[in-house]
């Protein structure tokens, strides 16, 4: 009987200091020291966007065409405007928690995905438009965050030369 008490002890201890590691692990705060190197905006996204085929409101074909492609490129510029809120700035912080607030901030993402360049476009009768598009952030979309690198200034070489410069002195 004794034997099976020590035994129950030491599965209770066994337990307890399971439930204390775990717990503890838990409870650690990610600190993590890897940060994102400059170049996060350098990079083309690229998706598609879905513009779908209403029969029922179209007067004719090419006005359904049209309604499918607007339909698919508001999709496109949707699906881009997400992946780029989504991006990582640094270790810490997307361009969404960047942004916050900011109207202004928003309005020049907005205008920025104005230069989304479409690849291809594709009708698929009874079913509607399909676009694929790419858009290049870069150093533009940093600018109009207002991200970019500070570069140290550059000296100028000091290229002024004197010279006798008085009247009558024949230089």
């Amino acid at each position: 009987m004794n034997n099976r008490n020590e035994k129950a002890i030491e599965m209770k201890m066994y337990y307890f200091v399971l439930v204390l590691v775990l717990f503890l692990g838990a409870c650690q705060k990610e600190t993590s020291t890897l940060a994102l190197d400059s170049s996060w905006a350098d990079r083309t996204l690229q998706e598609k966007g879905l513009g779908a085929y209403h029969p029922e409101k179209s007067l004719n074909d090419t006005l359904d065409r049209l309604e499918s492609y607007r339909e698919a490129k508001a999709d496109l510029y949707s699906k881009l405007e997400s992946d780029i809120m989504s991006l990582k700035i640094d270790a810490k912080r997307d361009v969404k928690t960047y942004i916050g607030d900011n109207k202004k901030l928003k309005e020049k993402v907005v205008l920025f995905l104005k230069g989304t360049r479409i690849t291809d476009a594709v009708y698929v009768p009874q079913k509607g438009m399909e676009l694929s598009g790419e858009l290049y952030l870069g150093g533009s979309f940093k600018s109009i965050l207002g991200l970019n690198e500070k570069k140290a200034p550059e000296e100028k070489p000091n290229t002024h030369t004197y010279t006798n410069s008085s009247p009558g002195s024949g230089y």
